[in-house]
Formats: C-alpha cells, sequence, structure tokens
C-alpha cells in the first residue's frame, strides 16, 4: 500500500475482510512503506482485541529482508529486475561443496528460475576462484544442458550470457559459442528492459576482450554493428517518456557505452562524452528512489582507470557524494571518497586523492565512525610525507594521537603509538634529529602502554622502522 496513512488502510481492510464472508485465522498485509514497531504492536493488539485474529504486517523493511535471502533472491531477480550484482552472500563456508555435491548427483534436476539463480552463482564462483577452476567444465556443462531445454526466451538469452562470462573467466576461451551469440545479439533491437540491455553492453565487452585475443571467432563488423544497435536501442528508449528510475538506468548505460572500445575503429574512449550523459543521470536521480545509487557510485569510482581525473569528474563525484549522504547518511559518501582516493593514489594522482581523504575525514569524524576518521587522517599523513611535506604529516599524526589519547573509546588508545610512530617519522625524514630524540622516549612509552601485543606489535613495521631510525642517528 502506497497510501500516506497505513494504518487507517490497514484498520479499513480489515474491517472489509471481517464483514464479509468467513472469518479468517490470520490477516497479512503488505506495504511498501515502513512501518513504525510502536504503531504496529499497537494495531496488531487492537485486531486480536477486537476480531480474535492474528494480524501480521509486512512493511518495506520486512519484504526486502525476506528477498534478501539466498533461496529467495531470485523472486527479486524475475519479478522486480533487482541487478545479480547485489546478491546476497552466504555466511556457511561450505555452501559451495554442498552445492556441487547435490547438483552432481541430481541428474534429472528440474530447471526453473530458481535453480538457474543457483547455477549462476555457483559457476560465477568456480570461474573466479583459483582453486575451483577445474569445476567450471562441470558447470558449463550444466548451463548448456540447461539452455537446450525447453526454457523461455529471455532466460535462454541469461544463459547465453552466463556461458559466455564462464567460459571467458573458467577457460579462458569460448569454443562454439559464435552461434548463440549471433543469436543473442540479433535481438538487441527489441530490448526495451535496462537489465537485458546493461547485460548485452556487458557481454559486448567481453566479446570484443575474446575477439581481440583469438579467442572468439568473431569479425569486427560484427562486434561494431552490434555496438551500434545497442548505442541506437538506448538512444530510442531515452527520446521516449519513461520512469525516473528506467531512465537513470539509460543513462548510465549510454555513458558507459561512451567507454566501450571499438575494434573496428579504435579510439581512446570519450570520456567528456560519457560523463556527460552521468550528469544528466545525477539530476533526475532525486525522483528515483529505487535507482541502485551506490551502485553507480563504485562504478564511478572504478571508472577512474578509464578516465582522467578532470574538473568535470571530480564536480560530479562530488555530487554523486552529495546525494549519497542524503540517501545513506555521511558515512557510505565517506567509504566512497576513501575508495576513489586509493584509486587515485594508484594513478599517482596524489593531491586529488589527498583531498578525497580529507573529505571522507570530515564526514567519518563521529563518535561511531571515529576509527574511520583517525585511520584516514594517518594515511594522509604518510601521503604528506611522499610529498615532502614533513611537518604537514608531522601535524596530522599528532593530531590523531591526541584524538586518540582522549577519546572515551578505549579500542582507539592503540592509534597513539602507532600515530607517534608516524610523527618521530616525519622527523626524521625531515632532519629534525632533535626533535625525533625528544619524541622517540614517549612514543616507545605510548606502544608499551596502549599496544595489545608491545612485543609483536599491530604494525611491526613501524617499530622496526623506528628502531631503524634511533639506531642511525
Amino acid at each position: 500500500s502506497l497510501e500516506k496513512d497505513v494504518i487507517a488502510k490497514i484498520r479499513s481492510d480489515v474491517e472489509k475482510i471481517v464483514a464479509h464472508g468467513e472469518k479468517p485465522e490470520a490477516i497479512y498485509f503488505f506495504c511498501t512503506s515502513d512501518v513504525p514497531v510502536s504503531r504496529r504492536h499497537e494495531i496488531q493488539d487492537e485486531t486480536n482485541s477486537k476480531h480474535h485474529l492474528k494480524l501480521e504486517i509486512l512493511d518495506g523493511q520486512a519484504i526486502s529482508e525476506h528477498l534478501s535471502d539466498p533461496n529467495l533472491f531470485w523472486i527479486a531477480q524475475q519479478f522486480l529486475s533487482v541487478p545479480t550484482e547485489i546478491y546476497p552472500t552466504e555466511r556457511e563456508s561450505d555452501w559451495y561443496a554442498n552445492a556441487l555435491f547435490k547438483w552432481k548427483a541430481d541428474s534429472n534436476r528440474v530447471f526453473s528460475y530458481a535453480s538457474f539463480v543457483e547455477l549462476k552463482r555457483c559457476a560465477r564462483h568456480a570461474a573466479h576462484t583459483d582453486g575451483l577452476r577445474p569445476d567450471a567444465v562441470f558447470w558449463i556443462k550444466e548451463l548448456q544442458r540447461f539452455k537446450d531445454a525447453e526454457i523461455g526466451k529471455d532466460l535462454k538469452r541469461k544463459l547465453v550470457y552466463e556461458l559466455a562470462f564462464v567460459s571467458q573467466h573458467g577457460l579462458g576461451e569460448l569454443p562454439g559459442q559464435e552461434s548463440d551469440l549471433r543469436d543473442y545479439f540479433s535481438a538487441i533491437s527489441g530490448l526495451v528492459d535496462p537489465v537485458g540491455l546493461e547485460d548485452a553492453a556487458a557481454l559486448l565487452i567481453l566479446c570484443t576482450g575474446a575477439a581481440a585475443s583469438n579467442a572468439l571467432s568473431l569479425t569486427h563488423e560484427e562486434l561494431t554493428c552490434w555496438r551500434d544497435t545497442l548505442v541506437e536501442t538506448i538512444d530510442k528508449l531515452l527520446s521516449n517518456k519513461t520512469p525516473p528510475g528506467t531512465m537513470c538506468s539509460l543513462l548510465e548505460l549510454r555513458g558507459y557505452m561512451e567507454l566501450a572500445p571499438d575494434l573496428n575503429h579504435p579510439r581512446t574512449s570519450n570520456a567528456k562524452e560519457a560523463l556527460n550523459w552521468w550528469k544528466q543521470l545525477v539530476k533526475i536521480v532525486p525522483n528515483a528512489p529505487l535507482y541502485p545509487l551506490e551502485r553507480f557510485s563504485d562504478r564511478l569510482t572504478g571508472f577512474i582507470k578509464f578516465v582522467d581525473v578532470t574538473p568535470e569528474y571530480t564536480e560530479l563525484s562530488q555530487t554523486m557524494d552529495g546525494l549519497l549522504s542524503e540517501r545513506y547518511g555521511g558515512f557510505v559518501a565517506a567509504e566512497k571518497c576513501r575508495d576513489r582516493a586509493m584509486k587515485l593514489y594508484d594513478k599517482n594522482a596524489l593531491l586529488a586523492a589527498i583531498n578525497q581523504l580529507h573529505i571522507a575525514k570530515v564526514k567519518w569524524f563521529t563518535e561511531e565512525t571515529l576509527k574511520g576518521s583517525l585511520l584516514t587522517m594517518l594515511v594522509i599523513s604518510q601521503w604528506y610525507e611522499e610529498l615532502n611535506l614533513t611537518f604537514a604529516g608531522k601535524y596530522y599524526a599528532l593530531s590523531v594521537a591526541h584524538i586518540a589519547a582522549h577519546s572515551s573509546n578505549d579500542e582507539l588508545k592503540v592509534f597513539v603509538p602507532r600515530a607517534l610512530f608516524r610523527a618521530t617519522e616525519c622527523d626524521y625524514c625531515h632532519g629534525s634529529w632533535a626533535n625525533f630524540l625528544d619524541l622517540a622516549p614517549t612514543a616507545l612509552a605510548t606502544h608499551g602502554q596502549f599496544s595489545h601485543e608491545p612485543v609483536k606489535p599491530e604494525s611491526p613495521d613501524d617499530l622496526d622502522r623506528f628502531i631503524f631510525y634511533v639506531v642511525t642517528i
């Protein structure tokens, strides 16, 4: 129910149900909005005392929890078009061994969407795990058997995709799949579902890489034709009036296609055009509460390896952080800043990386997430030292020591010696050896006081370097 007054809606529905026909033993009410626990108990008690029946309320949060169960997630995939990438992980370490045994023992398995989801999960796990790659041959045979069965065309398309994915990552080649792939891409122009279009785009990238390495017998002209058709299909859908969530998915995909390689016309990816498409996305995403905003933010961070960190990219990433803060709070935005900083550091964009860490440091500076803020400040200190800004590095290291020493959280005290060792290293690298010797006894004393295992500290490299510096001086 999308009624603003959910409680009034529940009361009304209960009265209607009780007034007509045989009274049920229980009533189950489903609604997308969340119902506060106190109000839920209130209406349940009221219904029980008045009508002597059980009332169960499954609100948005409860429904989400049920659908995140690994055994029920296929419902969300099939009927809600939820991306496979957010499949919930199972805690049991032996889930794969149990599934492998079950699939090998059951030769007369009934093919359903639920069994496809399990098969897909097992096959991908084997393809991505070094010690399990020999199992990929078995899972490929099962995928092929599933594909050849009497199933719907949409499920058959998904199986073609999985066969290509598992074959490429598990075997390094796609033997004999050219015919299925040609059939798959021949239907691109008729696709209207963003999830299907996204699968097609990902499969096109995989096929392009496989063809370039001679692991797949497809011509460059075929791949270029499929790429152009996919772009035309997305553009056509964008020109139509579509819901905000669908529009966001299409805009994300359209930008992604600007980065897709074209073997027939080799060129550098058009990152500027990709950013332009994504700028349109962020303008309408506030009206699309079901669009996976965090997933797009993760992908935007991953694109750092393909695009230059321009002012336009920085502006877009900051806008995304603001949107994440509004939807999830500042903590998630801080995580994205940290992830982005590490990618920038790997790309030797040190100043841009430090700027992202400064943003994360502030967003994490709360009691609940103070550890993240302190860790971030220590990394900032290290990176300042790498820029030969040793005074700035020492400043941040001493700030960490001060905050940790005065924190009411005893678990943070371990940061005091780590930060002081960091500060002494800045003194050593700057050549301020008198300051180093002045601070060294305090650093060593706090190490003995606050480290969980002084002889085997949490960061042994810190202590090893400290001793080396002392001996050198």
